[in-house]
């Protein structure tokens, strides 16, 4: 068997640090990006990078069942199987990149009129599509590779590509929009970060695997099994693209770019609730799926319960802020003139992300031990009352209806339910660990909401800011939980 790297909390560790470097740099590029693309532009690039990661939907899940598989093969030091599932899923990625390359290049002229015939920036949308078909099908061999090393449990060289990628990305992007370039240019840009990381990928990969002599064969029915796998978990991204992506896209068909522009600015910050609060998580499958190998039941009620808690506590620790200081935020975001829109969007739009966030722990576990339709049916079915919500509201409402539409996908939260019931869990002991995440940030949006219409002065909320959340974190983590995450990052320099 291949050594494990390190704990799953060591794992979770890593991934989380480079989730917030990440988020970081993200956070001070976005206003940077409205101030020198300007509104209009920094929202049409916005639903330009939204069309294509809808086209990694052709992935068909692959990536969740190559993660899965080969921690398996890790865990039962399978080499053989490790061969065919490498070899074919590499082969599926790549014909299935292929595929999402051509239709994306060959629509993007109707799509870029569909979405901007009435802006002056058409022409320059219709080729920045065009070239992103390219970056679509790097994407599916990043995701390949990234798969391949997280069933390997290799996740600190995950966390430092992807964080070196993003800060040169961010940086590249940030120097064309400042000195003036077009959106062909930011999208060229990412093709060229995004190559360099592929190489950076594949060498680390090498170094991996060379020990056990893998060679990529082609297997039948290793291709049935990945792609049996994959197509249910397929159905769960495509309910959280609908979600993530298709809002978007619809906000910016009834109310344009100007208005995509802050719902995007917004809707990129409190979408950091559910990426780091996932990327911690994202170590789950493999560990539940070695522990599933060896039928160690009571280890993965034991994984499961505890992801709950961490999952709740990062959840209310991005949240809280967000919610908080919602008025300084926006008006960090998009300026003082759109503050006022983009502050209540801040407000509400935080709170229930975080709510629906709570769902990661239900969402990766169910992954490890196999059953992803859970997570098809809660995310096609929320995510599609989502879109059919923001096409009735948001011409009626505007952004109000927007806010409204997106809380339908609450919604996935019974994901957890489902899983808890799999693995034998009983009630009482999951709603120990779960439900002070969900009243914690239900108290703290009512504390900001008051606080949001009161005259205090910023002297004065800054302190009650400090205690009522260092309260309400201790309650949320528990003391046991803070004392074992403060002995991670310990262990890890000590090591």
């Amino acid at each position: 068997m291949l050594n494990y790297h390190s704990s799953l909390r060591k794992s979770s560790f890593y991934l989380m640090i480079g989730a917030l470097l990440r988020s970081a740099i993200s956070f001070v590029s976005v206003p940077l990006l409205i101030r020198w693309l300007g509104l209009e532009r920094y929202g049409i690039w916005i639903v330009l990078t939204s069309l294509s990661m809808l086209g990694g939907l052709f992935e068909f899940g692959l990536t969740t069942a190559i993660s899965k598989h080969i921690s398996e093969d890790n865990a039962r030091a399978d080499w053989a199987a490790m061969e065919r599932n490498l070899g074919t899923s590499f082969f599926l990625t790549t014909l299935l990149g292929l595929v999402a390359f051509s239709g994306l290049l060959v629509f993007a002229p109707y799509l870029s009129e569909l979405f901007f015939h009435r802006s002056p920036y058409l022409e320059d949308a219709r080729l920045s599509l065009e070239i992103m078909a390219v970056l679509l099908f790097l994407y599916f061999w990043q995701h390949w590779l990234t798969a391949v090393q997280g069933g390997l449990m290799r996740y600190d060289l995950q966390a430092a590509v992807d964080t070196v990628g993003s800060f040169a990305t961010t940086l590249g992007s940030l120097l064309i929009a400042m000195i003036g370039g077009s959106l062909s240019l930011l999208a060229s840009w990412s093709i060229l970060v995004t190559a360099c990381s592929l190489i950076v990928y594949g060498s680390f990969l090498k170094r991996l695997l060379p020990q056990h002599k893998m060679r990529f064969r082609l297997s039948w029915n290793a291709a049935r099994i990945l792609l049996r796998f994959g197509s249910m978990q397929w159905w769960a991204n495509l309910g959280s693209s609908l979600f993530a992506y298709l809002d978007r896209i619809v906000v910016n068909y009834f109310l344009g770019p100007s208005a995509v522009g802050i719902y995007a600015a917004t809707t990129a910050v409190v979408l950091k609730i559910n990426h780091l609060s996932a990327m911690p998580l994202q170590a789950l499958p493999a560990w539940i799926s070695t522990a599933s190998a060896l039928s160690q039941k009571n280890r993965v009620r034991q994984i499961f319960l505890r992801a709950t808690r961490l999952n709740g506590l990062v959840v209310f620790l991005i949240a809280a802020p967000i919610m908080f200081w919602a008025q300084p935020f926006a008006r960090f975001l998009v300026g003082a003139a759109d503050s006022e829109a983009a502050s209540q969007l801040l407000l509400h739009l935080s709170l229930i992300y975080g709510l629906y966030s709570l769902a990661g722990a239900g969402f990766y576990t169910a992954i490890g031990i196999g059953s992803p339709g859970i997570n098809a049916i809660a995310g096609v079915a929320s995510g599609l009352l989502v879109i059919l919500a923001l096409a009735t509201l948001t011409p009626a409402l505007g952004l109000g209806g927007a806010v409204l539409g997106n809380a339908l996908y609450i919604l996935v939260l019974t994901t957890n339910l489902k899983v808890k019931s799999l693995i034998n869990l009983g009630m009482k002991e999951y709603i120990l660990h779960f439900m002070p995440a969900v009243v914690a940030l239900l108290v703290w949006w009512s504390v900001s909401l008051f606080l949001y219409h009161s005259e205090w002065t910023m002297t004065i909320k800054t302190p009650v800011f400090i205690v009522t959340g260092a309260v309400a974190a201790v309650l949320v983590g528990g003391w046991r939980f803070w004392r074992e995450m403060a002995n991670t990052p310990l262990g890890i320099v000590m090591k």
